[in-house]
């Protein structure tokens, strides 16, 4: 199970469902498409949260599985 907290007020930012599907409680997220991963942005605090995940643009994704 992931569970992910804001670091600073611990407001639950990123969970896991039940199909193994990851839900981000955020609205706002910040993405780097250099490889630095992505931050959601805590409502409550404002907090900038480091998820366990990357964003591939769609035309690299697509150029690696031709």
């Amino acid at each position: 199970m992931v569970l992910i907290n804001c670091h600073k007020c611990n407001r639950v930012m990123m969970d896991e469902l039940e199909d193994g599907t990851l839900r981000i409680r955020t609205r706002i997220l910040l993405a780097r498409l250099n490889g630095t991963g992505v931050q959601a942005v805590c409502p409550q605090c404002k907090k900038d949260v480091q998820l366990p995940f990357d964003l591939v643009p769609q035309h690299k994704h697509e150029a690696s599985h031709a």
